[in-house]
């Protein structure tokens, strides 16, 4: 049955599904952006578990607001881009 699927893609279609995962990624589709990175980083570790929102040490004491969450997504997003 793999033998059929690999004929019926082509290259080309493999290009344009990542293509559309990237972007539904980076529209902040949580499934897509976590297969992506599976796929570019492997599977998460308890060792490389980091976490998203940031803490008392990333934001210096200052309280979570819109603006110091935008930007740590913004920086995310710019390692997102790099990796892959």
């Amino acid at each position: 049955m793999r033998a059929a699927f690999l004929d019926a893609v082509s290259d080309d279609d493999i290009a344009e599904i990542v293509a559309g995962m990237i972007s539904a990624a980076k529209s902040g589709d949580v499934p897509a952006a976590k297969l992506l990175l599976e796929r570019c980083l492997g599977k998460v570790t308890a060792a490389d578990n980091v976490p998203l929102v940031p803490d008392e040490s990333d934001s210096q004491n200052e309280p979570v607001t819109a603006a110091n969450l935008a930007e740590h997504k913004r920086r995310l997003i710019e390692e997102i881009n790099s990796i892959c």
